[in-house]
């Protein structure tokens, strides 16, 4: 006698025949060990499992992929192994089942609100990415015991009752480690025994964070993103990071008040990006950062006054301060020889630009626009060099641009726009000091 499987198997393969065992007609009150191997080539998708077993199959090559309104996952209690990505969603309220499964591809849990724990898949051997996604009663992820996630680690719950990470048992994390939207999480101890993260680590959206202390990682392959966690005061919990080797973004953490907990910080490859910290007033606790391979962009920090607290630093891309409304000066910015460009707009605030006074070259362009108090560019009498355009625009209260007549050359466009308390002659009187304008020359409304 032999039994067909009539299911959704992967259209690149075959229905898959399988022999029936001695005895007659296979019911699934009959259990598939794991040590035969008997395994459906191809992927599959379930809405109803409760026969799955009957057909004597224990293991999927490809992915499988479960929606079921089952209480629990006991129909599949003889599945042993996925060679793909084993997805699982719907009401169950327990995992319970899934005892003898050994080694899955990838394990996606998702919109499965009423599971309150993984520990009926402890011990399995997850090869790919793990993605919780939607699991607003869970409250422990005892159960993820392995030591290495081959892929992504990503914890986007939604959950209220998971208070923190503990029971997780990796040390290492190959791909992104993504902790967020999870109100109820109030620490992240847990993840203490990973110092490598291979790809992004993010911590966003997570409500109930005061701090990140539970973190000891030290690396950073990709990006690290710390966001929009509502009431986060501090980010101890980094202090072990020395080296972010993409971006690195801290913004919209409104009770954030400085950058404490980041003192062992030496290098950023990307990016630096502070912004719409609504409560940061200092740039304190990065006292050995050293070298941006990309832009530093410090962008609406409403209570920032000063930039003084900031090391010596080497920025290889763009300096943006923007829209700072109580920054009053540069002073921190010192270090700076060379950078890509520099553009300040819309800090209300700023009445001296003197902190960039050791920079000597911008390869692309320098833009100071809208700042409404600012009288005088003293400061930037060593910049001698601009490779792209040179804008002094819509500056209220300029009236000084003197410090520029030093400056040999600028490769681009030259526009002095709209500076009401400048007379076009000073204007003119810059664009005649300078050595070589390559671009177009605009002088108006001064």
């Amino acid at each position: 006698m032999m039994v067909w499987l009539l299911g959704c198997i992967g259209s690149d393969n075959p229905v898959t025949v399988v022999p029936n065992r001695p005895g007659g007609v296979l019911n699934h009150h009959i259990e598939v060990g794991c040590g035969e191997v008997r395994e459906l080539s191809g992927s599959l998708e379930l809405t109803d499992p409760i026969t799955w077993c009957d057909q004597g199959y224990n293991a999927v090559r490809g992915d499988l992929t479960l929606l079921t309104q089952q209480p629990d996952l006991s129909s599949l209690s003889c599945l042993c192994s996925v060679g793909g990505e084993l997805t699982l969603s719907g009401d169950m309220l327990s995992l319970a089942g899934m005892e003898n499964l050994e080694r899955v591809g990838g394990l996606t849990i998702e919109d499965a609100p009423t599971i309150v724990d993984l520990k009926p898949l402890a011990g399995v051997e997850i090869e790919g990415d793990v993605e919780l996604v939607t699991m607003r009663l869970l409250a422990s992820v005892e159960g993820l015991d392995g030591p290495v996630i081959y892929g992504d680690l990503v914890l986007l719950t939604e959950s209220i009752a998971l208070r923190d990470l503990s029971g997780l048992g990796a040390t290492e994390v190959h791909g992104d480690l993504d902790i967020g939207w999870t109100p109820g999480l109030a620490s992240l101890t847990g993840l203490e025994s990973i110092t490598r993260v291979g790809g992004d680590l993010s911590v966003q959206g997570n409500h109930g964070l005061l701090d990140l202390q539970g973190l000891e990682v030290e690396t950073i392959d990709g990006t690290l993103r710390v966001s929009n966690n509502a009431l986060l005061e501090s980010l101890e919990g980094l202090d072990g990071l020395t080296h972010v080797h993409g971006w690195m973004f801290v913004q919209g953490n409104p009770l954030l008040v400085d950058l404490r907990g980041l003192g062992a910080l030496v290098q950023v490859d990307r990016a630096l990006q502070v912004d719409q910290n609504a409560s940061m007033s200092s740039l304190a606790g990065m006292e050995q950062l050293s070298w941006i391979g990309g832009n530093l962009e410090l962008l609406y920090l409403a209570e920032l006054t000063t930039l003084d607290t900031l090391p010596p630093l080497q920025v290889e891309g763009i300096v943006q301060i923007k829209d700072n409304k109580k920054l009053k000066d540069l002073d921190g910015l010192d270090g700076l020889v060379q950078v890509r460009s520099v553009r300040l707009h819309d800090n209300d605030a700023l009445v001296s630009v003197a902190g960039l006074a050791g920079l000597e070259r911008a390869t692309g362009y320098v833009v100071i626009s809208d700042n409404d108090v600012l009288q005088t560019l003293g400061g930037l009498e060593s910049l001698s060099e601009i490779g792209g355009d040179l804008r002094i625009e819509d500056n209220d209260a300029l009236v000084d641009v003197t410090a520029l007549h030093q400056t040999q050359r600028v490769g681009g466009n030259l526009k002095v726009l709209d500076n009401v308390a400048l007379t076009d002659d000073a204007a003119w009187a810059l664009v005649e000091a300078v050595g070589s304008v390559e671009g177009q020359v605009l002088v108006g409304g001064n």
